[in-house]
């Protein structure tokens, strides 16, 4: 039985959605995360965050993400859940 190549098509920058000989696997998951800071003048608590997830590819004009985040100063939140909805589109076209 002989294996059919997938087609993939090409978006605008040019990336067939395809990782390098991974068989035709679309690499649609990417691994995401952030820190972020904030020093206050005033005599509020400072903050520290950091967050880490998964944002999946849905579709080529929307990606879903789920993340955890994590406080570390009196200041900030110690921890929490978000769901992120991302549609896309163009402003300009070329």
């Amino acid at each position: 039985m002989a294996s059919r190549e997938r087609a993939w098509p090409i978006d605008e920058c040019g990336n067939s959605g395809r990782v390098g000989g991974d068989g035709g696997q679309s690499n649609r998951t990417s691994l995401i995360g952030e820190c972020s800071g904030v020093r206050f003048v005033s005599d509020d608590p400072h903050q520290l965050l950091a967050t880490a997830g998964l944002k999946w590819a849905a579709l080529p004009t929307l990606d879903l993400s789920i993340i955890g985040l994590g406080g570390f100063l009196a200041g900030s939140d110690r921890y929490g859940a978000l769901l992120g909805i991302s549609p896309k589109f163009h402003l300009l076209r070329p």
